[in-house]
């Protein structure tokens, strides 16, 4: 009985180291998933903040390129502008010219 008692005793105490290393063992697991769930966050804070500039940056980009083409369609307006007032010019020099040949032809009669 002693004996059997013994053996007992003996299979408790290996079933409780046993134990007691897989509770080692699981609370290390714990440790490593709490540090890697902490590395994950911090990436997906970093990519959350990286996401943000990205977007700030597109939106200044899209309004740099609204104030380009605004101001690409100004200098067209007053090209055409230009354009305008050098036809009208080269028709009036054409009218003075053509008043100038008549004022000519008359003065010679």
């Amino acid at each position: 009985a002693v004996a059997a008692q013994s053996t007992a005793a003996d299979a408790l105490a290996t079933n409780a180291d046993r134990a007691d290393g897989r509770a080692e063992r699981a609370e290390a697991q714990v440790a490593a998933l709490r540090a890697a769930a902490a590395d994950a966050k911090s990436a997906l804070d970093g990519a959350k903040r990286d996401a943000k500039e990205q977007k700030k940056n597109t939106l200044l980009a899209c309004d740099r390129l609204a104030q380009t083409a605004e101001a690409r369609a100004e200098a067209q307006r007053e090209v055409a502008r230009l354009q305008a007032l050098l036809a009208e010019s080269y028709a009036n020099f054409d009218a003075l010219a053509r008043a100038g040949a008549d004022a000519a032809a008359r003065a010679a009669e």
